[in-house]
């Protein structure tokens, strides 16, 4: 039932950020070119109860979890885009930009080292490069030695700090009007309990440091 309660709230979600796309039909009747147009492999076959990829029917899913599955991925490429685009508009920066920007500010000192700052940020060491210097340029984060001069850190400075506050508001309205204002209070609970839940799971397969097992074993708590 959590999993059932979960699957109906990220739908919901997805039916207000987009439009309903050829991927959520799942069933026998779909067509190779309707698969094809949403990028889902022409051998996909779904029968009566089960969807299968090749000749290999043991590694199936059942229609429940398929769907679920495929609301899942929509909201991956829906619900980014919408807010990455909001921000972009009203408060001139990537959603990408704000999280790093975040997560600086909940640190001690209001810096981190860039390669903890990657594992937070989810992205690569590269691309947080680039988006420090970009920020760089704004005033907003600065590079800084740390302990000994032996790993560079991210600062983020006052002005950057300022700006992050009055992004906020504008960031966490559209969050509220595209997620939760669609939501009930006991699917709300559901989405949070099963996210956290594959968070939990989704960190222990890697090995990303200190950093990633402190956020793993808040993700567990949370979803217990």
């Amino acid at each position: 039932p959590l999993a059932v309660a979960a699957a109906d709230a990220i739908g919901r979600v997805n039916d207000l950020v987009g439009r309903r796309h050829h991927l959520l039909d799942h069933g026998g009747s779909a067509s190779r070119g309707r698969r094809r147009a949403v990028g889902i492999d022409p051998r996909l076959a779904c029968g009566r109860r089960r969807c299968y990829l090749g000749d290999d029917r043991a590694q199936s899913l059942s229609h429940r979890e398929w769907s679920a599955w495929l609301q899942l991925l929509s909201t991956f490429t829906l619900l980014p885009a919408a807010i990455d685009s909001q921000l972009q508009r009203e408060a001139g920066m990537s959603h990408f930009e704000f999280g790093v920007m975040a997560a600086l500010s909940r640190q001690p000192g209001r810096s981190l080292q860039l390669k903890d700052l990657a594992v937070v940020a989810n992205g690569s060491l590269s691309r947080l490069s680039h988006v420090i210097s970009r920020l760089e340029g704004r005033g907003w984060v600065q590079r800084a030695s740390g302990p000994k001069g032996r790993a560079t850190q991210a600062v983020l400075t006052d002005e950057g700090y300022r700006k992050l506050r009055a992004a906020g508001p504008i960031h966490f309205r559209e969050v509220r009007r595209l997620v939760f204002d669609v939501l009930t209070p006991e699917e709300v609970k559901a989405m949070r309990q099963v996210a956290g839940r594959i968070n939990g799971g989704l960190l222990g397969e890697t090995n990303l440091g200190p950093l990633a097992r402190r956020t793993r074993e808040r993700s567990v708590r949370q979803s217990s």
